[in-house]
């Protein structure tokens, strides 16, 4: 009838063709032992582990500079981007193997006169490429005049981005 005569009469307007015969002697779930398998996945992606540890601050006037320790706990080599801190942005930009740890600047700046910044977002990828972020909440201490001081980080949680 064609597509116009489908329309009119309240039939799809197209069909697909019809299927091949079950009788045409190949069966239609069996696979061909030429054809190479499909890889069966593999589960969930991993996230690779970094953590945050032995947080320093130096205080100079009303500026403060924080250190931290940052470590690779994953099989797999990472490259460490960079961390949010306090509004700033920080390239890191460092290459870190598996169960080592290097010191890292990653704020140097006004001393924070409230806790306003309750978050920490460090970047990082693995050495296929592909970038994650750990985030972390930021615990003060009272510091002098009415400042903050920056004691630790704390691990809230990580992405694949």
């Amino acid at each position: 009838m064609g597509f116009l005569g489908n329309l009119l009469t309240g039939k799809p307007a197209f069909e697909a063709p019809p299927s091949e015969p079950s009788g045409s002697g190949s069966n239609s779930n069996s696979q061909d032992p030429n054809q190479s398998a499909q890889p069966a996945p593999s589960g969930p992606k991993q996230i690779p582990q970094v953590a945050i540890e032995r947080t320093e601050h130096r205080i100079n006037g009303s500026n403060m500079q924080v250190e931290c320790i940052i470590q690779n706990n994953s099989p797999g080599s990472l490259f460490i981007d960079n961390i949010l801190l306090l509004g700033r942005t920080v390239e890191l930009n460092r290459d870190l193997a598996p169960a080592r740890e290097w010191k890292f600047t990653v704020y140097n700046g006004p001393i924070p006169n409230n806790q306003n910044y309750t978050s920490a977002e460090l970047k990082f990828r693995d050495s296929t490429g592909d970038y994650f972020s750990r985030l972390f909440r930021i615990d003060y201490d009272p510091g002098p005049n009415g400042t903050y001081l920056i004691r630790h980080f704390v691990p809230t949680g990580q992405k694949d981005i």
